[in-house]
């Protein structure tokens, strides 16, 4: 039996499936699509109200780690199913203060958490990771010397330890 064999009844239902099948693919689409809209905004506000923690000279450099939204297209045929989705939705942030990244030019990228003061207030404690970390003690300034040092070494600068001023900015501008 080939497909001209196919009864018409039976041809209908087939073209019904195919116009049902495009239909839920639409909708699930677009459900997918509001939801990563909603998590990006949430996200959004949650790195604007962080970022008025940080100091306002670095304010701008600041990013919140956030996690990767997968792409409707990502997924076994091309469309997610309930439990993605119900996975997705996990990716909305729970608190309102998340950890980032300063990455500013010039230096390597500054690792920002956040600990809670004697009052349960949040401040920014600023690392460069896997450098140094013993002689560093949160503060911004010295996170962003080792940040400057460190993107040197890694650019084989020799000339960095001419740059360093006893009494002013560790570098000139």
């Amino acid at each position: 039996m080939n497909q001209g064999d196919i009864p018409i009844n039976i041809m209908d239902l087939i073209n019904t499936g195919k116009t049902r099948s495009e239909e839920l693919i639409t909708k699930r689409k677009k459900h997918f699509n509001q939801i990563v809209e909603e998590i990006k905004k949430e996200w959004d506000e949650v790195e604007k109200a962080t970022k008025f923690l940080i100091p306002e000279e670095v304010r701008e450099y600041f990013c919140v780690d956030k996690p990767e939204t997968p792409k409707f297209s990502s997924y076994p045929d091309g469309v997610p199913s309930e439990k993605d989705i119900d996975d997705l939705r996990r990716l909305n942030p729970v608190s309102s203060i998340k950890d980032g990244v300063l990455r500013i030019p010039g230096i390597e990228p500054i690792d920002v958490a956040f600990g809670l003061d004697v009052n349960d207030n949040p401040y920014p404690i600023f690392r460069l990771l896997e450098f140094n970390e013993n002689s560093q003690d949160g503060s911004l300034e010295i996170a962003l010397y080792y940040a400057r040092l460190k993107f040197a070494l890694k650019k084989n600068i020799n000339s960095f330890s001419h740059q360093v001023k006893v009494d002013g900015p560790p570098f000139d501008s």
